[in-house]
């Protein structure tokens, strides 16, 4: 009888862990569509054993950032929130910039990687 409790336990955590999911990527979404609005987008993650670091960088035309989101560790409770310290700062600066904590740095010049083939690509297709 009593693993009949547990049963029902465990497939009540998988519930809630599946729903915390759902809103945590519909709040990656909303995120998502909101910075796309405002200009380039750059995406960067890095994974660690028991942490992790996603950052969102938004540019405009001249690379610089003026938005930008964090998100920090493994919980299915994190959220996106305000990464106020780069804002109006050079997407280059941002990549040549040396990083005490290797996840964020990693997440930051993975996202400026993305938002600089973004604005080749925007080059490459005028020029054509």
């Amino acid at each position: 009888m009593n693993y009949i409790y547990i049963i029902i336990l465990v497939v009540i955590a998988m519930a809630l862990q599946r729903y915390f999911i759902y809103l945590q990527s519909k709040n990656y979404t909303q995120m998502l569509i909101e910075l796309r609005q405002k200009g380039d987008v750059g995406f960067g993650v890095a994974k660690g054993a028991f942490s992790g670091c996603a950052v969102i960088l938004c540019s405009d035309a001249d690379g610089t950032i003026i938005d930008s989101k964090i998100m920090r560790g493994f919980s299915t409770f994190s959220r996106f929130k305000d990464l106020p310290e780069i804002l109006g700062e050079n997407i280059d600066d941002l990549y040549n910039k040396a990083y005490t904590d290797k996840k964020y740095g990693k997440s930051i010049k993975t996202a400026v990687e993305q938002i600089r083939n973004l604005k080749n690509k925007e080059e490459n297709e005028e020029e054509n």
